[in-house]
């Protein structure tokens, strides 16, 4: 991942990258996702920091900041780093097991079809700033 944000390939640029994800995502394993954006020393709002999964044992629903993000004031404009931002769209929470998330309930275009989900991406993409358009946790529906 530091080809991308660090030390470029030969003849290219450095890259900016903004990561939209949904909590409950079936497609995409949540795990992949915060190991790559922890590769590439990504950022995260802080009311975005959360993981909630479901213990297969107890049924108990444990719900935990992330470890591995620094984490920024939601009023913050990026305009250097990588950014992770969660989307929750109220799926139940994944799994803590080996098995994935519901796929009734999967989450994976959510943050695509969410109009602050694409007023962020329009953001970044014309002036490159990254902002927390939700004012807190963001959301999206299912």
């Amino acid at each position: 991942m530091s080809y991308i944000t660090e030390d470029p390939l030969p003849g290219t640029p450095t890259h900016r990258v903004l990561y939209q994800y949904g909590l409950g995502d079936a497609q995409v394993n949540i795990l992949g996702l915060y190991a790559i954006a922890r590769s590439a020393r990504a950022v995260m709002f802080e009311s975005n920091v959360r993981c909630q999964f479901l213990l297969p044992d107890t049924g108990q629903v444990v719900t935990e900041k992330l470890f591995g993000f620094p984490l920024l004031p939601d009023d913050t404009t990026v305009t250097q780093d990588v950014v992770a931002v969660g989307f929750d769209c109220g799926a139940p929470p994944e799994p803590a097991d080996n098995i994935p998330p519901n796929a009734a309930t999967d989450t994976h275009e959510g943050p695509r079809r969410s109009p602050l989900a694409q007023e962020q991406m329009d953001i970044f993409l014309r002036s490159g700033e990254i902002k927390n358009v939700c004012g807190g946790t963001c959301k999206c529906t299912l």
